[in-house]
This record gives structure tokens, sequence and C-alpha cells, in this order.
């Protein structure tokens, strides 16, 4: 799979690639000079294309860089990046994870991918000292016009906007963001499940107040958790669930059933070793 690119100042500047690939590893250089950049449209519309990992030698991205790839899953980057251009992942309905490299201290690309899309996103961020699972719900925005008055007004639903708001380019603010949660736990069950399980099993920066209230309401949505945990299939998420006892009995059982159903073994044996009573005897069959 030939990559493209085009020699600028002696940096290079990928353009796209010829054939047919499902996960992409952009190299940090090319001709022995530092791949800078992801020019306009470079890898857009390639309806092949599942996960993407950039070099921390990118500083800037262009306008559509990875527009509608339908099928892309998962993009790798670093906090390099200094220049982002509009509609970068625009369009890529299936992105819903982001591995971003913060050791750096620069926030300007996490804050720009938040603003280039409105749907539910997961990042994995790297810190020097630990590392972070954040879940960005998903939101929309309404415009509503007045003749009368001849304005425009904005009405926004979902919490999303207000978790992304909770990042600025300065930094992140974690207890403004567990303190949201309040706003999307009576809501849809799958990224209320996903935000409590991501922040209990990666606690950066995580107070003990917040960490109670996830913790009561994994324990009190334990058939809902369970069952995000399998359609997931989130090993680490199951063992915290087991380890802190959150899982009622009902849950624990139906966990088994779909994790039969799934053909998830090693899940199952995690279910069926929580639901054996500690007193009852090993049994062997010879």
């Amino acid at each position: 799979m030939p990559i493209l690119y085009e020699r600028k100042n002696e940096e290079i500047s990928v353009t796209g690639y010829d054939g047919s690939v499902t996960w992409l590893q952009v190299p940090d250089t090319i001709e022995g000079l530092p791949v800078t950049c992801i020019a306009h449209s470079a890898f857009a519309h390639r309806p092949e294309l599942r996960y993407v990992s950039l070099p921390a030698s990118v500083r800037r991205l262009e306008r559509f860089a990875f527009y509608d790839c339908r099928r892309l899953e998962q993009i790798t980057m670093s906090d390099g990046i200094r220049e982002y251009y509009d509609g970068v992942i625009g369009q890529c309905r299936r992105l819903d994870e982001i591995h971003l490299d913060l050791s750096g201290g620069h926030y300007n690309v996490l804050r720009d991918l938040l603003g280039d899309s409105d749907q539910l996103i997961r990042f994995t961020l790297s810190f020097p000292d630990g590392s972070a699972k954040l879940t960005f719900p998903d939101y929309l925005t309404e415009y509503h016009e007045d003749t009368r008055a001849r304005a425009i007004h904005i009405h926004i639903e979902g919490a999303g906007f207000s978790y992304r708001e909770t990042v600025s380019r300065n930094g992140i603010d974690f207890r403004g963001y567990d303190r949201l949660f309040e706003r999307i736990r009576y809501q849809e069950a799958g990224p209320a499940v996903q935000t409590s399980l991501d922040r209990l099993c990666y606690p950066y920066a995580l107070e003990a107040p917040e960490q109670q209230q996830y913790e009561q309401f994994l324990k009190e949505s334990a058939e809902e958790a369970v069952r995000e945990v399998i359609r997931k299939k989130e090993r680490t998420w199951l063992a915290y669930l087991l380890e802190h006892s959150l899982l009622s009995p009902e849950a624990v059982r139906t966990g088994v059933r779909l994790a039969s159903d799934e053909n998830e073994p090693e899940l199952v044996a995690m279910l069926m070793t929580a639901a054996r009573p500690r007193s009852a005897p090993a049994v062997f069959e010879l």
C-alpha cells in the first residue's frame, strides 16, 4: 500500500494512499524527512478504513482529512498537532474511540476534535502520570427561525455539549466532568454505564464522592451494566463490577446467558466464578 505524498520545505505532506487497507499506520518519516501534515481530503471517502495511527511528528490536519470514512472506528494521535481544520472527522459515524497522547500538555487538539463531532465519542488519554478514559455523549443542535423578530434561536438537546465544555485549551476540568453525570444517568443506559465504568477503571483525578456516585448508579442499574459489558466485550469493566460486588445475582445470570449467546467463554467463566458460592467445593470430572 504505497503512501502518496508531497515534499514541502523539507517536510512531508501525506495526500493519500493507493489500494485498499483496513489498518493504516502513517510513518513518521518518508525519504528521511518528517511527516508533518495530513493534507486536505487525504483519506476522505475510504469505506474500508477502520483503524488509523498517526505519528507524533504530525503537526497539521487539514480540512476533511478523514471525512466520510464510514467504517472508521479508531484513531491514535498525539497532542503535537498544532493546526486542526474543520471537518477532519466529519461524517465518521462509527468513530467512537480516539487514543490521544497528552504527554506534551497541549489540549488544543482534544478541544478541536470534540468541536468537530456532535456524536458520542470516547477518548483514551495518556498523561505523564497516568491515563484516563472519558466518554463525551452526543447532542443535537436545532435552529429555529423567528421571522417576526428576524432572529435565529439555537436550542441544544442532550448533555454532550456541556460535557465538551469541561475541556479547555489549557486542560480538563475532571471534577466538572464528573458532576455532569446527573444529566445522563436517567437517560440512555449505554452512555451512562460506559462513562461510569471508564471513570472507575481508569480513575485519573477521580474524587471519592464521584466514585461513590458511579458505583451506586451501577449497583442500581446492574442489569443494564452487564448488558453493556457483554455488548462491548469489556473484560476490565466486568472485573471491576465483580470485584466490587456491584452485580446482583439476577444480573450475573443475565450476563452468563448473554455471554454464552455471544460465544464469549472468558466472560462466561468470570461470571460463573462469581456466581459460585464461596463455600462450595470444587468439582472435578475425571
